[in-house]
């Protein structure tokens, strides 16, 4: 651990623990806009935050990324809590602490294997490309037969490969007369292949993507919350209402609400279509 991480925890270690009554009554002063009140209620909770930050290390981000994300749950906890529940603060910032963290972490595998991913198929076809060239007239050259039966479209898309020459193509350059053909697309998989859980991990970022698009904040909340989107598992009306500040009833409306909205919209294509 760096020097760093450590004057962190001697920083915050300041701040003693709070009392139930000291933190109600923070609590309801930052409720009606007090910044000092909200700002010393976050100070004294920024040790569960370290605490619930070294359960995730190992996974792709360093301690200090992963307290900041937590510490960005916690101060949305603190601007969303509302002192009449009956639970205490820590109980219910626990929640945005652990899924600021668990998102970042997640982001930052899908950076990683998306860029693993666009090597890969480069590499691929650096060997395809090696593995077809013949020698003409004295020069050496891709031979298109032997490159087309190595990938799996033929035609066109490879006419522009080898137009690309031997300079450095990018993977999203497109290859089909109609441009929705990408390199990226055009080479085979020979024992590399994505396999079904590669696919439903794109499909589903897909849908989280378009659900950000067509819902509202509070629909998305909703909805990511009752199928389990956006923690280990899925929550009943009453828990959602727990956690968003909604009653039981007002969270069954705003699921409706969204489903109702999904159904018209390409999520609800990409879903029947894949039913």
């Amino acid at each position: 651990m760096s020097s760093i991480y450590f004057q962190y925890l001697n920083d915050i270690a300041k701040y003693p623990l709070l009392s139930r009554e000291q933190e109600k009554m923070l609590i309801e002063r930052s409720s009606k806009g007090d910044r000092i009140a909200l700002n010393l209620l976050v100070k004294s909770n920024l040790k569960f935050v370290v605490n619930i930050a070294n359960l995730y290390k190992g996974q792709g981000l360093d301690v200090s990324e992963l307290i900041n994300e937590g510490n960005m749950g916690l101060i949305e906890a603190a601007k969303r809590f509302d002192p009449n529940q009956k639970i205490k603060f820590i109980s219910y910032a626990v929640w945005w602490i652990r899924q600021n963290i668990t998102r970042a972490i997640s982001e930052k595998a899908r950076l990683v294997r998306i860029s693993a991913e666009k090597e890969l198929v480069l590499r691929r076809f650096n060997r395809l490309g090696s593995k077809t060239r013949q020698v003409v007239g004295g020069q050496m050259t891709i031979d298109p037969e032997s490159l087309s039966e190595a990938s799996r479209y033929k035609g066109k898309a490879i006419e522009n490969i080898l137009m690309m020459g031997n300079r450095a193509a990018s993977l999203d350059s497109p290859v089909s007369e109609d441009g929705e053909m990408t390199l990226g697309d055009c080479i085979a998989d020979s024992g590399e292949r994505s396999d079904a859980l590669a696919l439903q991990k794109n499909q589903t970022q897909k849908i989280a993507n378009l659900l950000q698009e067509s819902l509202t904040d509070q629909e998305n909340k909703v909805i990511g919350l009752y199928y389990g989107l956006d923690v280990d598992a899925d929550l009943n009306l009453k828990e959602i209402g727990t956690m968003v500040g909604l009653s039981k009833e007002r969270v069954r409306q705003v699921k409706e609400n969204a489903l109702a909205k999904l159904r018209t919209s390409e999520v609800g294509r990409i879903i029947g279509h894949a039913a």
